[in-house]
């Protein structure tokens, strides 16, 4: 009986999280937090990282894709995904190849044509403060 008390309040299954706007108020307090309090890489990297090849950079009205230079260093927010059952011609279409690199970097990407994981990823991004987004097809 005294173990069933004490498990009266836990929660089970996923969080309940609160709407959109106290949730990312709830992540920024976090990530706050951590900075304050960790002094390793415990809940994400505090210092500027080497950004991997190329990043969207989510800034502005328009998605471009920024081209780093050889040990360029900021933060950045990554997305780790599984592509699930899509064809391979359509996760072509989401992939940076040598005919689609001047473009995106240039007049950049609609976020409209970009799959709800990767848009989410954006929306994330923006409201965390962060400027740059890694995602490995992209």
């Amino acid at each position: 009986m005294g173990s069933q008390a004490a498990l009266s309040g836990t929660q089970i299954g996923f969080p309940m999280l609160p709407d959109n706007d106290s949730r990312f108020r709830l992540f920024r307090e976090w990530m706050r937090v951590c900075d304050r309090n960790h002094n390793s890489f415990e809940c994400y990297p505090k210092k500027a990282s080497r950004l991997p090849s190329r990043v969207l950079d989510v800034s502005g009205n328009r998605l471009r894709l920024h081209v780093s230079k050889p040990g360029e260093r900021r933060k950045y927010v990554a997305l780790s995904h599984c592509w699930g059952n899509l064809w391979q011609g359509h996760k072509r279409s989401f992939c940076t190849a040598s005919a689609n690199l001047e473009s995106r970097c240039t007049r950049g990407l609609d976020i409209d044509t970009l799959p709800k994981t990767f848009q989410d990823a954006i929306t994330v991004t923006r409201e965390l403060g962060k400027r740059y987004l890694w995602i490995d097809s992209i």
